[in-house]
């Protein structure tokens, strides 16, 4: 149900917060477009598939996608295996 019909079925005044509200806790109903203010000035925008959230750079949607994402496209397995064998001479170690 749209959100200026659930505020005429109600027939009460809202407060302006609670009718913010109506709108924030549902994406679905806020649409945003983005231009660029002269063609010339072209800005690559990068957008998730999964949440819809967007970015300027490529870098931080992958990571996000990474993070957030990734048993959506993997399935991730973690095998238990046998230590390394042999004679090590330069081992780096955590600090």
């Amino acid at each position: 149900m749209s959100v200026a019909r659930q505020l005429m079925k109600g027939k009460r005044a809202y407060p302006l917060m609670g009718i913010a509200w109506q709108f924030l806790t549902r994406p679905e109903a806020c649409q945003v477009q983005i231009r660029p203010l002269n063609m010339e000035q072209r800005q690559r925008l990068y957008q998730c598939p999964v949440c819809r959230a967007g970015a300027t750079d490529r870098e931080p949607m992958v990571e996000h996608m990474m993070r957030s994402h990734f048993e959506d496209y993997f399935d991730k397995q973690e095998v238990q295996g046998e230590p390394p064998a042999g004679k090590f001479v330069c081992v780096a170690r955590c600090g």
